[in-house]
């Protein structure tokens, strides 16, 4: 693996600073729709968002919901807008839909679709996404208009490759935001940087992908990825707790984001109480690698404790009595991140609420199968129909599936399958949600730890 250096965060600094990228935090009381399509219905960088907002800012009431559906475009959203997305009254949402509208898989290699199918497609999502966000905003929802995930045009992947896609979706993400102009909507651009990372790290590791196999759904690095860019986009505080002491008297120098107490000298060492406002933010085992490709760590994730003045030796921190970090002297007087360390109590709580997240966002996730599945036209010469109708003609049509040799033939079997299976019981999945969401909030309270600094032995 290799770190990020100095100069190429100077430069993803400034790529950043040249987004055009116009977008504000959520706050206390917003309820968030994440409107998209396979990206969204199955992905997982609105769970990391609704983690990082619920480890940040644990007083804020602050409700998302995915809305995904799998294939879908612009236009199909404005369809479902008012069965599947008006009940939920959301007063924000994020839009990243457009891949199926432009037909990403036109770009194959040696494809025969004239230039002109394509630039028709991608006239008619523009108009789709106008039409979009002036019903967004005329339901009194402030939409934020996310850029296109790029497609791996360069990887090793066997899927064919898709050349042009990208640079397609860049020449017209420009006016994507003149659509978020035109409407007071936010944008956010993410196209350009994920692919610049995507293309930097195959230099080093050719069979790397920011997206997966096939070329277009990223995995859980590429959605950790996408949350980072979004966080930085809307401007969100970096700081977990800042706690700055001086070990000579000793004294609180600086305290950020929480309150310090009872800081007093033992034989050894220091001791205090700290009480901080937001929990540090857990990155999933499958995740981790976006942390070699962008510095989240150093630009949203800081929780800095300082301690000056201690006498020259190694020391021990412990955390309600845990010991958690072993240092010198002067490895506390620099500032140590206790974001990322595992073993802090305040990690374990952070965890815990990111579990909770992944119940709700899970549980939602089945609810989208059902959606998708009655999104398409498989019941419109239906009339009325009833659950049996639609089981009967699920059933139907799995015996239909299963004598071709469809690419989607599985996906949409397993797909069939499950929504005869938790059709029946959606009234109590929907019962489940509200419960669920409640749980993120009653674990995501940070309490008091206290903390002891405690010398092992005098520097050799």
């Amino acid at each position: 693996m290799k770190k990020i250096s100095s100069i190429i965060l100077a430069c993803l600094g400034l790529s950043l600073a040249t987004f055009g990228s116009s977008a504000t935090p959520f706050e206390d009381g917003d309820r968030i729709a994440f409107i998209g399509a396979s990206i969204t219905h199955a992905g997982t960088y609105h769970w990391q968002l609704q983690t990082f907002y619920a480890t940040r800012y644990p007083y804020k009431d602050i409700v998302s919901r995915n809305f995904g559906v799998a294939g879908d475009s612009a236009s199909g959203v404005l369809k479902r807008f008012d069965w599947d997305i008006k009940p939920f009254n959301p007063n924000r949402a994020t839009v990243n839909i457009g891949l199926n509208d432009i037909g990403y898989w036109l770009y194959e290699d040696n494809g025969s679709v004239e230039e002109n199918e394509k630039e028709r497609r991608i006239d008619s999502h523009l108009e789709s996404m106008d039409g979009l966000v002036k019903m967004l905003t005329e339901n009194g929802v402030r939409p934020t208009l996310i850029t296109l995930t790029p497609v791996d045009e360069t990887g090793t992947q066997a899927r064919a490759r898709m050349v042009g896609v990208n640079e397609a979706i860049k020449s017209f993400s420009p006016k994507i935001k003149a659509i978020a102009d035109k409407y007071d909507a936010e944008f956010i651009d993410i196209t350009g940087e994920m692919e610049r990372i995507n293309i930097e790290e195959q230099k080093d590791h050719p069979d790397f992908t920011l997206i997966g196999p096939d070329r277009v759904h990223p995995r859980a690095v590429g959605h950790l990825v996408m949350a980072y860019l979004i966080l930085k986009a809307q401007g969100v505080s970096p700081i977990v707790s800042t706690v700055n002491i001086d070990a000579t008297q000793p004294s609180i120098m600086k305290e950020e984001n929480c309150d310090v107490t009872q800081c007093s000298k033992t034989d050894d060492g220091i001791s205090f109480t700290c009480l901080a406002k937001a929990l540090p933010f857990p990155v999933s085992r499958d995740a981790q690698y976006a942390l070699e490709l962008v510095p989240f760590t150093e630009d949203l994730n800081q929780e800095v404790l300082t301690v000056s003045g201690l006498k020259k030796g190694d020391y021990e921190l412990s955390i309600d009595g845990e010991p958690v970090l072993y240092g010198s002297a002067d490895i506390f007087a620099a500032g140590v991140n206790l974001a990322v360390n595992e073993k802090t109590p305040q990690y374990r709580q952070a965890v815990a609420v990111k579990n909770a997240v992944y119940a709700y966002a899970d549980l939602t996730k089945q609810l989208r199968n059902i959606a998708k599945v009655e999104h398409g036209s498989l019941f419109d010469n239906l009339t009325d129909p009833t659950i049996d109708d639609r089981i009967k003609c699920l059933e139907n049509e799995i015996s239909r599936l299963e004598d071709t040799d469809s690419a989607y033939r599985n996906y949409y079997i397993n797909l069939y399958k499950d929504y005869i299976k938790i059709k029946p019981k959606q009234g109590d999945m929907l019962k489940e949600i509200q419960p669920l969401f409640d749980r993120i909030y009653s674990l995501n309270k940070p309490v008091a730890h206290t903390y002891t600094i405690k010398r092992l032995s005098p520097e050799s």
